[in-house]
């Protein structure tokens, strides 16, 4: 990650500025499993602010296998996805068998419903 972009980030231990609304956080181009721990991070927070957030990412090449995932539906094992610089992770969240990369931008919502 470039400085730009790890300035914007929240050091361990500490929060975004609380302000009312809705914010946008780009942090960039990420691991998923470092994406993954961002986001406890940032909900372990959520209930002190008094806004919303939508973090939008690219995520280095992963392929992602949700809870109710057909494993018949993933073409590679772990270990050649690995050869080919591909990560994976078993995931708790809905869903089959995803990949995300450079160039898809996903967006995790952290709303107070």
């Amino acid at each position: 990650m470039n400085a730009a972009l790890n300035s914007t980030l929240p050091a361990e231990g500490q929060s975004l500025p609380a302000t009312t609304g809705f914010r946008v956080f780009r942090p960039g181009r990420m691991a998923y499993r470092s994406a993954q721990h961002l986001q406890e991070r940032l909900l372990l927070e959520r209930p002190h602010w008094d806004f919303d957030l939508l973090m939008l990412l690219q995520h280095d090449p992963v392929v992602t296998a949700g809870r109710t995932a057909n494993l018949k539906n993933l073409v590679r094992s772990p270990d050649q996805l690995a050869a080919a610089g591909i990560d994976y992770v078993e995931t708790r969240r809905g869903g089959d068998v995803t990949y995300h990369g450079p160039g898809q931008l996903v967006g995790y919502p952290l709303l107070d419903l």
